[in-house]
Parts: structure tokens; C-alpha cells; sequence
């Protein structure tokens, strides 16, 4: 287990003693915050200058709660080091140097939007196209690797090469929550984070992809006029302004209005994606106003296999353990398709018996078909609610005849998802042993498998302890299929007892194999 020191470690700027940090030499600082300092440096072994951030976490922040935060900052920058475009800067290395996480970075030359709007004022209609269509497709190359900004504004996009390259900084950096569930870096910069957030994010704390798409509308709304739309004098009045006040007409009468004024779209399910943003953008005559009709177009984003495929929902992962009758569930995520999904989500019928083999029960509801033991029935899972920008296909639990046991399935589709199949379960893993309600987490098995064209799963296996069960040995087999061309994800997850384990897998890797899409509905789409 990593052992946490109880104080905290001497940051740099407090310490003249150090001149570099691992391979590289520290030429000077570049800026500082509440968030941390910027130092200019030099790669010895690349011979190179780079920027480094040092990242600083509140000093009186609990050890247990340092700790997650600094292995979160650590885990995030290195996602963002797998996002290769122009628009997002490079992020070179991770590090930590006595207890302080470093991110090495490209060197930047230029101002932030921000300096560049106190000192001259508003852009032009032009120069803003310009420079939305960079950040439209940053962004989208973000989310396919499978990484969310969560603090785009005007603050964290650089301006290079005279203005001409604008550049995403700080993925997932500047935005570490404390343990007061404040942004890290003090109430004038909550202000002015929050004149940038989606609704969906200060309402329910939902930081998905899609919400990273309003606050590019936000700060390209800012661009046009000198501001966030959204930006008032106290923090309540910001939130009231961004939650429940009519959003004042875009400063524009060409493409980038109707651009700006679709990623502005308070219901996630109908705010645009990168996708059409760029066609509108593109568009030769001047633009028609987005459909009040919900958006469909579906922005796929791969996970980290080189097959681009689906798994997570409308910001990031929301995996519940605990459903209300007390199982532990995992549910969420899928990955955005580039194709647009048109027609209306197929609704479940009422499931049909059919063959299967001995002991067994075939299930088909003409959404996802599987089999069970003839013993277990099947029942509606009512309570099972999504959020915004997810359609729930079908729901359902099984009772096997176990009370400290579960099964349930899930089938999702999604307006924007984040993780293929294989990335879903590695990020259950991780919140597994992130979440301070589990402990000793292992993983037995995560073994991800190409059934077609788009198509993957992935079947996860692992053991737990949740002390506030009747039985705290836990124990997860859970499959994952995701479907490129569908924007859909199709999840079956047993949580039982680990002493049963031996006695019950065959029987229930026997279910999770049968799990599949319902031919069904494949027939009906065909005819």
C-alpha cells in the first residue's frame, strides 16, 4: 500500500535548493496560481525546451484524499498524452519528484485567449471561425482517445504562431476537485469556471464529453463579445445564469452563430457535436438554425484500442455499485459513432422464451438476446433511470434464487460515449479501487475480443471487499458489448458472494457468453 506522508511535500517555489526535476533543468518560472507553478526547462536528453507544471494540492487537504487526487492528476495527464493534434497541447512526460506530480509539456509561444481579450477586446466574426474549427476538432480527438477537458475557457486555450494556432491546455489538470468540492483553485476562479460549465455539470456533477462542447460554446460566445455570456457578479447569480436564465443571442449573424448558439443547447441530448459543428462551419450559404428536434448525430470516440469503438455515456464514466435493493451494479458507458443515428430508438418487446439448451432459458426481447438457468426469472428493472443524453433500451435484473446475489442487464444507447468495451472495464477497475467503500480490489480477468466489424467485447473479472454488505467477499463477472455503428453498449453483470465462485462460474460464463445483440432486431431493420 503507497504511504502517504501526513505533511505535505515542499513544493519548488518554496525550495531555491532544486535546479531540475529528473532529466530536466529548470531555466525559470513562467507563471504560478493557486493550482500550481510553470517552469521553463530544458530536456537533456532531447535537447529541447519544454514547459513543466508542478502541481500543487491544498496543504490542508486529508492525506487519503491527497493521495486520490494526486493519483487522478497523474492518470489524466496521461490519457492526454495520448491525444496527438495540433489544437491540444503535447504533454511529453509524467513525473513525480519527492511526493510532487510534474507534467512535462510543449513549450508554448503566445498568450491565452483570455490575456488576448483584456488587451484588445472582442474578436472578429472571422477570427473566430478561424479559430473554432481547430478547437471543434481538438476537442473531437480528445474524445476519441477517450479524454474530457472538463475547464475549457478562455484561460486554458493558448494562442500560437501570431494567433493563428489556438491550443487546448490543462486536460483534466485544472479541474482536480478538493475535498470540499470546490475547483483547487480559490473562489475567483470557481466564478469564473462556472461562467464556462454545462448545466449538467453543476446540476449533477456530470462532466462528460458533451458537456466539454458547451463550454467551447461559451468561450467562443466570449470571443465574439469580451465575455461569458453566463458571467455575473456572484457565484449564485452565475449559476442561476447558466441553469435557468434565457442565453442572450449570439453576437454574430453568420455560421459561427448557429454554431455557437447549437453548442449552447441546455438539453445534452440535442446540443451539437463536433461532427455537424464542422459542417455548419463549412456550410458555403449562411446556416440554417440547429432543429429544435433532439440532435442524433453521434460523435464516436475510441478508447484505446486502435479499433475506434463505443462504451461511456454523456461525460465521463458513472458506474453505480449499489443499486436500490442493495447489489452491487456497474452501469454505464458506450462510444459515439460518426454516423448519424436517425431513426427512433427500437423499443423492447415483451421478451420471447425460445430454445435453448438443457437447463436453460432463451431469452429475446428483439433488443439483446441471451440464456439463463430455467430456474431464474427474469423481471422489468422500473426504477432504472438514465441521464440526459442516453436512451435506456431495456433494463432488467434476474432473481436467481441467491438473496446476497445479482444479475442484472443493461442496454444503452447513447448521444455521446467515451470508451470502447475493453476501456469501460478497465475504468470500472479503476473506480473499484479508487472508491473508498471498496478495498482490496484484484482483478482476475479483463480480456477484451473482436466479435465483428465495430463490434467489441470485453469480459471483466474481479474480487472485493464492500464492508456495508450482509456478505462484504464480493465477487464481479461482467461483459460489455459495444456496437461502433449503433452507438450502443449491451452489459451483463453478476455480483454474488465470492465463496460462490467456483461453484457458479461455468454456469455463469455459460450466460455471459450468450449474451448478444437480438437478431430480431437486425431482421426488422433490414425489412
Amino acid at each position: 500500500m503507497l504511504m502517504v506522508p501526513i505533511d505535505p511535500p515542499e513544493p519548488l517555489s518554496r525550495s531555491s535548493a532544486r535546479t531540475s526535476v529528473g532529466r530536466y533543468e529548470l531555466r525559470g518560472e513562467l507563471g504560478s496560481g493557486a493550482m500550481g507553478t510553470v517552469w521553463r526547462a530544458h530536456d537533456t536528453r532531447l535537447n529541447r525546451e519544454v514547459a513543466i507544471k508542478e502541481v500543487l494540492l491544498p496543504h490542508d487537504m486529508p492525506p487519503r484524499e491527497r493521495e486520490r487526487a494526486r493519483a487522478r492528476m497523474i492518470r489524466e495527464a496521461q490519457a492526454a498524452a495520448r491525444v496527438s493534434h495540433p489544437s491540444v497541447v503535447t504533454v511529453h512526460d509524467v513525473l513525480e519528484v519527492d511526493g510532487i506530480p510534474f507534467i512535462v509539456m510543449e513549450l508554448l509561444d503566445g498568450e491565452s485567449l483570455r490575456e488576448r481579450l483584456h488587451r484588445a477586446g472582442p474578436l472578429s466574426e472571422a477570427e473566430v471561425e478561424r479559430i473554432a474549427r481547430p478547437l471543434l476538432e481538438a476537442l473531437w480527438a480528445a474524445h476519441r482517445a477517450g479524454v474530457v477537458h472538463r475547464d475549457v475557457k478562455p484561460a486554458n486555450i493558448m494562442l500560437t504562431s501570431g494567433g493563428t494556432r489556438p491550443v487546448l491546455t490543462d486536460f483534466g489538470i485544472a479541474n482536480l476537485p478538493d475535498h470540499g468540492g470546490t475547483a483547487l483553485t480559490g473562489t475567483g476562479a470557481i466564478l469564473g469556471t462556472a461562467a464556462y460549465a454545462a448545466p449538467e455539470r453543476l446540476e449533477h456533477d456530470d462532466h462528460g464529453a458533451v458537456s466539454d462542447l458547451w463550454s467551447l460554446g461559451a468561450t467562443l460566445f466570449a470571443a465574439l463579445a469580451g465575455e461569458s455570456p453566463f458571467k455575473r457578479d456572484t457565484i449564485t447569480s452565475t449559476l442561476t445564469a447558466v441553469l435557468t436564465q434565457p442565453i442572450p443571442p449570439v453576437p454574430a449573424r453568420g455560421r459561427s452563430a448557429s454554431v455557437i448558439a447549437g453548442l449552447l443547447e441546455r438539453d445534452p441530448r440535442r446540443r451539437l457535436v463536433p461532427e455537424r459543428a464542422l459542417s455548419l462551419l463549412d456550410a458555403p450559404a449562411a446556416p440554417v438554425a440547429p432543429s429544435p428536434g433532439r440532435s442524433r448525430s453521434l460523435l464516436f470516440v475510441g478508447g484505446a484500442t486502435v479499433l475506434a469503438v463505443l462504451v461511456l455515456g454523456a461525460f465521463t464514466v458513472w458506474f453505480v455499485f449499489s443499486s436500490s435493493n442493495g447489489q452491487e451494479v456497474a452501469t454505464g458507458p458506450g462510444t459515439p459513432s460518426t454516423e448519424a443515428v436517425t431513426e427512433p430508438s427500437p423499443e423492447p418487446s415483451e421478451p420471447v422464451v425460445e430454445d435453448a439448451p438443457e437447463g436453460f432459458t432463451r431469452y429475446d426481447d428483439g433488443v439483446v438476446t441471451l440464456i439463463a438457468p430455467e430456474d431464474w426469472e427474469m423481471v422489468d428493472n422500473e426504477e432504472d433511470q438514465p441521464g440526459n443524453g442516453v436512451d435506456r433500451l431495456a433494463s432488467y435484473e434476474f432473481e436467481t434464487g441467491v438473496e446476497t446475489g445479482g444479475l442484472q442487464l443493461l442496454v444503452t444507447r447513447y448521444d455521446l460515449m467515451v470508451y470502447d468495451a475493453e476501456g469501460a472495464m478497465e475504468r470500472m477497475d479503476e473506480l473499484l479501487n479508487e472508491d473508498e467503500d471498496f478495498s482490496d480490489a484484484e482483478q482476475l480477468m479483463l480480456e477484451p475480443r473482436l466479435e465483428g466489424p465495430g463490434v467489441l467485447s470485453a469480459v471483466y473479472e474481479a474480487v472485493y471487499i464492500h464492508g456495508e454488505r450482509e456478505i462484504p467477499e464480493r465477487w464481479m463477472f461482467t461483459r460489455e458489448i459495444t456496437d461502433e455503428h449503433t452507438a450502443m453498449s449491451y452489459r451483463l453483470s453478476f455480483n454474488f458472494p465470492q465463496d460462490l465462485r467456483e461453484e457458479q462460474r461455468d454456469e455463469f460464463e455459460t450466460v455471459l457468453d450468450s449474451l448478444a445483440p437480438s437478431q430480431r432486431t437486425a431482421e426488422n431493420e433490414e425489412d
